[in-house]
């Protein structure tokens, strides 16, 4: 009551004085974020110390409270920091401390001398380590179903611990959720597991380096496992292990080569979005991918539903004239025996090709990049319903003439030509083609 007093008299008549300290603790909030509740607690301590004549209490006040912070650290120690930062760290942190304060007084109480400022220094550490010390005590060890029961202040202590430990790791589990979630989604196993292995190399005093590289092969290994899960399984390893930090920056940025699907456009609204969001582009497919399910496997899309396929890409038929269908791009890694090509368009006066015209984002183009391997984007424009439209379409790099229609891409053009109902001549044309290869 006193010390509350001593503070109240010090800003009566001093409003600058009271709003500067507000203005400084919105300030410490805005920079510290939840570590400014410990600022608090030494700032207490500090001035409690000086006006209250409590400085031996201060002061093992905050004894109590480094070797509780102590103790935390090292049982969370793959985000030892961060566990800190919840409710109950604090609640814990303020709990060992007071039982110091406590220990002090018994010890004040039995008239340990305090004259000296080694005395003062003496009665301090007995107070904040002999509590410490007298909490983890044990005055009986039983054993009961084959575990260790202890009888005593330290039996409390590792139930408060569990409790607090597992209250702490569900708000940690939430917060490691959504870091591997938001960083191993829509990550390719495969394509980043020598990576991670590799920037493991980044700590020279990395002492569970071959432990993590264990884990990450045994992964691996892992038969009929969802390549997605394998992603997030690798997620949480390095998280265990490394910290968000780690993971956070490894991942930061992908490049599409890590990509399992193309991005999911997100819908843009209001007038800003419509003046500045990003407009998608036309890209006319013709290939194996022509139907909506050959097209949503190319993406990655196979869970979307159609409708919302339909409403994201807006197919619609087209026909890019002055060129023709060909089969003339070779399969990379067959032997010179198997003479078959991939569908391809060439040049040709008098000709059309027609297909259907998908609107994609420039993240589902750039997916489509590395889909479409050894193909390159080609402006053109096509024929849509009765306007022309400046669309992209896929032209391969290398050709070779005297090629056949792949295996079964043919029959997967015409069910999309099917699907689409593009011209009853063109459909013709690609059943005729189908006969004569069969013949």
């Amino acid at each position: 009551m006193e010390y509350m007093m001593q503070v109240q008299e010090m800003f009566d008549g001093h409003p600058f004085a009271a709003t500067l300290v507000a203005a400084s603790m919105v300030a410490v909030w805005r920079f510290a974020g939840f570590y400014t509740w410990y600022v608090l607690i030494v700032a207490a301590l500090l001035i409690a110390g000086t006006t209250s004549g409590a400085g031996l209490y201060a002061w093992a006040f905050f004894l109590g409270m480094l070797a509780s912070g102590a103790e935390i650290i090292g049982k969370f120690n793959n985000e030892p920091v961060k566990a800190l930062r919840t409710p109950h760290a604090v609640l814990y942190v303020i709990l060992n401390g007071a039982f110091s304060m406590f220990g002090l007084n018994l010890l004040l109480l039995y008239g340990f001398a305090t004259t000296t400022d080694l005395d003062k220094c003496k009665i301090v550490l007995s107070a904040g380590i002999g509590s410490m010390a007298l909490l983890r005590s044990k005055l009986l060890t039983l054993k009961v179903d084959n575990e260790d029961v202890a009888l005593g202040p330290d039996q409390l202590v590792k139930v408060f611990l569990r409790f607090m430990e597992q209250a702490i790791d569900r708000v940690r589990a939430q917060t490691r959720i959504d870091v591997v979630k938001s960083k191993l989604t829509n990550i390719d196993f495969d394509a980043v597991k020598e990576y991670s292995i590799t920037m493991l190399s980044s700590f020279q005093t990395l002492e569970k380096k071959d432990h993590i590289i264990a884990q990450i092969e045994k992964v691996a290994n892992e038969e009929d496992v969802d390549v997605q899960l394998k992603s997030y399984a690798l997620g949480f390893i390095l998280l265990d292990e490394m910290g968000e930090d780690f993971v956070i920056k490894l991942f930061e940025n992908p490049p599409r080569e890590w990509r399992l699907r193309a991005p999911l456009p997100v819908a843009e609204k209001g007038i800003m979005a419509a003046v500045f969001g990003r407009k998608p582009k036309s890209v006319m497919i013709y290939g194996p991918s022509l139907s909506k399910s050959a097209m949503r496997e190319k993406l990655g899309w196979t869970s979307t539903e159609d409708a919302k396929f339909f409403d994201l890409t807006k197919p619609q038929k087209c026909m890019l004239k002055d060129y023709r269908l060909a089969f003339n791009k070779p399969i990379v890694g067959e032997q010179l025996g198997h003479r078959y090509g991939l569908a391809n368009i060439v040049e040709d006066a008098n000709t059309a090709v027609e297909g259907v015209l998908y609107q994609l984002q420039d993240d589902a183009l750039n997916f489509l990049d590395r889909a479409f391997e050894g193909y390159v984007r080609k402006q053109v424009t096509v024929s849509c319903g009765n306007k022309d439209v400046i669309a992209e379409v896929y032209v391969a790099t290398a050709t070779e003439e005297g090629l056949k229609p792949a295996r079964g891409d043919l029959r997967m053009i015409l069910e999309g030509a099917e699907e689409f109902h593009l011209g009853l001549d063109y459909i013709r044309s690609l059943r005729a083609l189908m006969q004569k290869e069969a013949a």
